[in-house]
């Protein structure tokens, strides 16, 4: 809801968070940390990311055009929380 508001307002989602941490044991909310959805990577190829960055994009655009749900399903869901 807006500051102040009395109501809730559907709006679309506007950015994205992302964090990193060398620690193995970050997340501690008791009730499952749900809102993360943590991602391990040893290595990242950068000069590899940087050469394709665009293509992942396009292709990550034309899967979500094309209806492919680009959020967690329950089960993966349930399971980043147990």
């Amino acid at each position: 809801r807006p500051p102040y508001g009395k109501a809730y307002v559907n709006r679309p989602r506007q950015c994205i968070l992302v964090g990193t941490t060398n620690a193995e044991e970050w997340l501690s909310d008791t009730t499952g940390n749900r809102r993360f959805w943590p991602l391990a990577c040893r290595h990242a190829d950068v000069p590899w990311i940087r050469e394709w960055r665009n293509q992942l994009w396009a292709e990550a655009a034309a899967r979500e055009a094309a209806g492919e749900a680009w959020w967690l399903s329950e089960e993966p869901a349930q399971q980043g929380a147990a």
